[in-house]
């Protein structure tokens, strides 16, 4: 496993990384890799503070406990405990006094929303092409995550690591999560809607 993303990463400004990170902590791209075994790619965007631990526990958990018979395209949700370097964005504490208990955000523990493919692709060393891409995230939204997941995973395999600039710019655009208020979010020529009780609507 690595320490550490080794491609040209994301750079955004100040304004757009709070609002991004006011729904995800960062995106992971994890890989396969003969020599180091599962590795991390990539992280959007760049200014993330992820441990070594981090990104062990990271890399461990990208792809299914026996994914030898997962061809194809696998979607869990995976919850591992953070190093508590990380920064938990200030209004969610407003955030954590006006929702039901069990939609409060506890920023001793990421959720992790992963999208894991395995192909035949005979281009690569192995034969096959074994990648995950994850969000990370504070917020126990599943259904809106796993839903943006799909749509992230299928934009990047589709066109590579460049969507990334567009992906995190978009999100770092979207309202804060509040709840008692319908929230319209947009990503991707998708439009989702988070409703005051945190339940996903896909228009």
């Amino acid at each position: 496993m690595t320490d550490g993303p080794s491609n040209d990463q994301i750079e955004l400004n100040k304004n757009f990384l709070d609002g991004f990170h006011n729904w995800l902590y960062c995106i992971c791209v994890v890989t396969f890799d003969l020599e180091l075994g599962q590795a991390l790619e990539a992280t959007y965007p760049r200014n993330v503070d992820l441990s070594k631990q981090d990104i062990s526990n990271i890399c461990y958990l990208a792809f299914p406990d026996s994914n030898s018979g997962c061809m194809g395209d696998t979607q869990y949700t995976i919850r591992l405990e953070t190093s508590g370097n990380e920064k938990c964005p200030k209004d969610y504490s407003e955030y954590n006094s006006k929702c039901a208990k069990h939609l409060q955000v506890d920023c001793s523990y990421f959720l992790g929303y992963v999208y894991f493919r395995q192909v035949k692709d005979i281009t690569l060393p192995r034969g096959y092409l074994q990648k995950s891409v994850i969000l990370l995230t504070f917020l126990p939204f599943t259904n809106l995550f796993s839903k943006i997941c799909t749509a992230i995973a299928h934009e990047y395999f589709e066109n590579g690591p460049d969507c990334f600039q567009n992906i995190c710019s978009k999100i770092g655009e979207w309202p804060l999560p509040m709840p008692g208020s319908l929230i319209n979010l947009n990503l991707l020529d998708q439009d989702f809607q988070l409703s005051k009780l945190c339940n996903l609507v896909v228009i």
